[in-house]
């Protein structure tokens, strides 16, 4: 098992017209599904780590908007810090790392998926679809 140098993620909620961006990964013959985010690096806020990341991997401008937990989980062993994340500006697209390690045996595919469905994927890390349903859909532009 790989253990991370900074092992903290900020992950995005990221809602628009009552779906959620998701990252699908397939990835050692396994499919599922996380939230944007990536690890902080050393000297950043959860919050910039955020606007770093999802800016990076998703080419979007975003903000914190509310912090809805934190979860540790054995399946990448880091702390996730998880946020209710309001889109400021651009359309959601692949890019930076993620993009480039993009192929055949390592995908990702950035998706919209109705709020509806999501409790039929499965999702990592363990407890997301708990923090998930707590948002309100009317929350902000949503």
């Amino acid at each position: 098992m790989s253990f991370h140098k900074y092992p903290r993620r900020s992950s995005a909620v990221i809602i628009k017209d009552k779906k959620i961006l998701l990252l699908h990964r397939i990835k050692n013959g396994q499919e599922y599904y996380i939230l944007v985010g990536g690890s902080m690096e050393k000297g950043e806020t959860a919050e910039q780590t955020l606007i770093r990341e999802i800016k990076e991997e998703a080419g979007l401008t975003v903000r914190a908007a509310k912090k809805l937990g934190e979860l540790y989980n054995d399946f990448d062993h880091r702390t996730h810090h998880i946020f209710l994340t309001e889109i400021i500006d651009g359309e959601a697209k692949l890019g930076g790392p993620e993009e480039e390690r993009n192929n055949e045996d390592n995908q990702y595919h950035l998706e919209w998926h109705p709020m509806s469905v999501i409790h039929e994927l499965i999702l990592y890390p363990d407890g997301i679809l708990e923090l998930i349903k707590k948002v309100d859909l009317n929350f902000g532009k949503y």
